[in-house]
């Protein structure tokens, strides 16, 4: 689904829109949610994502934009039962091990 909005930073407006999908994906940032992040400060864009980097973020305002978007659409990974998850390296977990 996309979504949009206006942060302000230090007074400064950015206007943000991404495409973020209910799970983690390989064409995610950081194979997180956001598959399409798109920012700007007027006409300038400040950071360009669409599966890989076209524009990556070069200035602490930038930089800020994305730490705060990749906070809002972190993946909850559920809280497992790990004994019940193993063998290890890999935890998988689904409603089964998921603790209540």
């Amino acid at each position: 689904m996309w979504e949009s909005g206006i942060l302000t930073i230090d007074g400064t407006n950015i206007v943000w829109h991404a495409k973020v999908f209910d799970e983690g994906s390989v064409f995610g940032i950081k194979s997180g949610r956001i598959s399409k992040l798109s920012a700007r400060i007027g006409n300038a864009r400040i950071l360009n994502y669409d599966r890989g980097w076209d524009i990556e973020p070069q200035e602490k305002i930038a930089e800020k934009v994305l730490e705060l978007l990749l906070q809002k659409y972190k993946i909850n990974f559920p809280k497992c039962n790990i004994r019940e998850a193993m063998p290890l390296p890999q935890i998988m977990c689904n409603e089964k091990t998921a603790r209540k």
